[in-house]
């Protein structure tokens, strides 16, 4: 039996199409919320996602629609790392910018996953270390810095 949490090939079509038609407008809070509805609950194996994946999933619905405690900060601590490294006040806009590739990296992340398990495709969730890392770069790309460093 897995020891991973994985999504069907259905759970990823679904997500799918709620980012290509989202109820509420918000493709990529949309999708985040379809993701935290999949992994709330165990997988096809049993399995439950990691509780920090799971709340990194809700955390990340809020801050791509700029509600809530989590959005606050994140959006806070974004802008205070581009002014300590630009020297520059980060706009709304750049800042809404990251959110959006995050979740695209984040997606791709899940997405490319693929592993077969018994004859049926199935995509592995990523660990919060391997979205953390993916986030840090994302950010960093998407706001214009070249060099890593310490976010």
């Amino acid at each position: 039996m897995p020891t991973n949490y994985y999504l069907s090939q259905d759970q990823i079509d679904a997500i799918d199409a709620i980012f290509l038609n989202p109820p509420t407008g918000n493709a990529y809070a949309d999708r985040y919320d379809a993701i935290l509805s999949i992994v709330q609950q165990p997988d096809a194996f049993g399995t439950i996602a990691d509780a920090s994946v799971v709340a990194w999933f809700g955390a990340a619905a809020q801050a791509n629609r700029g509600i809530g405690g989590a959005s606050d900060f994140i959006r806070a601590y974004t802008a205070a790392q581009i002014l300590i490294r630009t020297g520059q006040p980060a706009s709304s806009g750049d800042i809404q910018a990251a959110s959006n590739a995050i979740n695209g990296a984040v997606w791709e992340d899940l997405s490319d996953n693929i592993i077969a398990i018994n004859g049926q495709t199935f995509y592995a969730l990523p660990t919060v270390l391997e979205i953390g890392r993916n986030d840090a770069l994302v950010t960093m790309n998407t706001l214009g810095f070249s060099t890593p460093s310490i976010w």
